[in-house]
């Protein structure tokens, strides 16, 4: 029989929103395996962010035999290319969708066959015209008001439908160290279960990272809510990726840990945020046991910060759908609403 696909449901049952994730644990099969051939197959068993994926397994594994990465450059490129695609899929398919616009298939494929990072980086910039001036909040929102694009009118129906949902709620948001400390300690746990990490409510996407300026002032600015604070994330962090796409000399900070002997722990950057994998050997240096943590994991756990968010008060169907955008899950997901009963 074959594994269930990944699939995200969201219901609505008895006034509450649910949430629950179904994702068969892959990696169960790579016991036994030489670190090789385990590092082979992650991309195969794990296609979503696909490269991501090879590069945190590839640094755990090499964490856990105690050596250094010696593809780190050419891994840093690739990663900002893959945060490319996830970028210019957002702002090509998924947001037009969202404004019951017309997805824009072909330039999505452009951006996807794109000959080179300069050329996909022109693509992200060409969806955003006149966004990469912006210095300032208040000129972010004067973008916001009267650009024309598919992403400035994203943010304005975001903001226009969250008007009346309130104070938006001070979001839990982990990144860094302090990001690395908590996955270290849920891979670690006996009981680890990666569709329900520990931690209550954590974030680590684009508003959690905050890799743009800018992107730091979301959560205190009374100008943008719940609904609208992430979206601009998202937006402003598809900037830093264009401009790293450009700097051929662009880096990432240490994502590679021993943690033991013959247990080692990798990360990788996704668009949606950190990726990580911890990998355990056994006395004839195979695989003994393989774990991984991904964004989806935190942000759709039961209790998690989508859970939470939309708990916050009744969300129309709108609402709800601009919600799990900002959180931008990896796998397909559906809504389901309350029958009611005669």
């Amino acid at each position: 029989m074959s594994s269930p696909s990944p699939h995200i449901r969201i219901a609505r049952q008895d006034g509450r929103i649910v949430v629950e994730q179904q994702r068969p644990t892959v990696t169960g099969i790579l016991g036994g395996l030489s670190l090789e051939e385990a590092v082979l197959r992650i991309p195969l068993l794990l296609p979503i962010c696909g490269h991501a994926q090879g590069i945190a397994a590839q640094r755990a594994a090499f964490a856990a035999r105690s050596e250094a990465d010696p593809c780190a450059c050419e891994h840093t490129r690739q990663l900002w290319r893959e945060q490319g695609v996830a970028a210019a899929w957002r702002l090509t398919i998924d947001w037009p969708a969202a404004l019951d616009r017309e997805r824009d298939l072909a330039l999505f494929k452009a951006a996807q066959n794109a000959d080179g990072a300069t050329s996909l980086a022109t693509y992200l910039q060409d969806c955003l015209p006149g966004l990469i001036s912006i210095e300032e909040p208040d000129d972010l929102m004067r973008w916001v008001n009267t650009s024309h694009c598919t992403a400035a009118s994203m943010m304005r129906r975001a903001m226009e439908l969250e008007a009346d949902l309130g104070v938006p709620r001070m979001p839990n948001l982990a990144a860094g160290e302090t990001l690395q400390a908590m996955s270290q300690a849920a891979l670690a746990a006996a009981d680890f279960n990666p569709l329900s990490p520990s931690g209550a409510g954590i974030e680590v996407g684009a508003l959690a990272m905050h890799r743009h300026p800018m992107a730091a002032l979301l959560t205190t600015s009374p100008l943008y809510g719940a609904l609208s604070r992430r979206l601009i994330a998202q937006l402003l962090d598809t900037l830093v990726i264009a401009g790293n796409l450009l700097d051929e000399q662009s880096t990432y900070p240490v994502s590679a840990w021993t943690l033991l002997e013959g247990v080692g722990l990798g990360r990788a950057v996704t668009a949606r945020g950190p990726l990580f994998h911890r990998v355990a050997l056994d006395g004839d240096g195979r695989v003994e046991d393989w774990r991984v943590l991904a964004p989806t994991d935190w942000h759709f756990a039961p209790g998690g910060p989508l859970e939470i968010e939309a708990n916050r008060g009744p969300l129309g169907q709108e609402q709800l759908r601009l919600l799990v955008l900002g959180f931008d899950p990896c796998s397909p997901w559906t809504l389901q609403e309350e029958v009611a009963h005669a």
